[in-house]
């Protein structure tokens, strides 16, 4: 299931206030959530760390290591470079609306010289993430994500892979701002044979990839404040998988060092950051 919800979203919100004071969000299908307060804007660019390097070790085999290298321009992720033992293989480019609402994330082969688009990502007024489209090699979409929110936590996710399955999720944010449980409640319409459920269990330090965009990336990573210390997968409530990830952090509580643990496998990723 941890590749269930690779994926990206939608919603679009809207806020307006009815006689009694309440707001009403709105999405553009006319469906609306109650919430008691607007939401607070998310301060997209308000980092004292900016995520510069990461260096994946023992991926596959001990000797092998990928890389991630970051680059800014005026506050926002412009650029990424990946790349394998230090060599470059592609670059991942960030094109941002006048509005900086909505960007286009393209990647270029270093090999073959191709440049294609990968995600087209929205966000509403509170930058909130409420949409993304997912290309293929050939620029057709071939993946759309929907996500609601209620009383501004991400309540449901909404994936439709076109010509293909749709899957919708509940999702459980915790008052910290954690996505702690997401579990699979329709499949193409209809109640899923199999039950699956993901519980997760954060530490208190900062997140380096919260809203980081990518081209596929986890809900808890993209959306959580904290970082994951402890990942259970269940099946038909029965536990099916287990991963543990030990942390060593900074001074400013960004972690430099993780290492994941699931039945023995071990994955060790170095972070590198700029600090003002």
């Amino acid at each position: 299931m941890k590749n269930v919800l690779v994926l990206i979203f939608c919603t679009t919100l809207f806020a307006c206030k009815d006689d009694d004071n309440s707001v009403i969000i709105h999405d553009n299908q006319g469906a609306m959530n109650n919430a008691n307060n607007i939401c607070d804007t998310i301060e997209l660019n308000n980092r004292k760390c900016y995520l510069k390097e990461t260096d994946i070790l023992n991926y596959r085999f001990p000797i092998d290591t990928l890389f991630e290298s970051f680059f800014y321009a005026q506050n926002r992720l412009e650029r990424v470079n990946i790349g394998f033992q230090r060599i470059i293989l592609g670059t991942k480019n960030i094109y941002y609306d006048s509005g900086n609402q909505s960007y286009l994330l393209t990647y270029t082969d270093s090999l073959y010289r191709e440049s294609r688009a990968i995600g087209e990502y929205f966000y509403n007024e509170f930058n909130r993430l409420y949409k993304v489209n997912i290309y293929n090699r050939n620029n057709s979409i071939i993946k759309i994500a929907k996500f609601e929110y209620k009383n501004c936590k991400l309540s449901q996710a909404r994936i439709e892979n076109v010509r293909s399955t749709s899957e919708v999720y509940a999702i459980t944010e915790s008052e910290q701002g954690n996505i702690v449980q997401y579990e699979l409640v329709e499949l193409n319409n209809q109640a899923p044979n199999v039950s699956t459920r993901e519980v997760l269990e954060y530490d208190s330090k900062k997140n380096p990839y919260q809203y980081i965009p990518k081209d596929e990336f986890d809900l808890f990573t993209y959306f959580s404040n904290n970082n994951i210390t402890k990942y259970k997968s269940f099946k038909n409530g029965v536990l099916e998988s287990e991963k543990t990830v030990q942390l060593t952090y900074s001074a400013e509580n960004y972690p430099t060092k993780t290492i994941e643990n699931e039945s023995g496998n071990l994955i060790t990723t170095m972070y590198k950051y700029d600090c003002y």
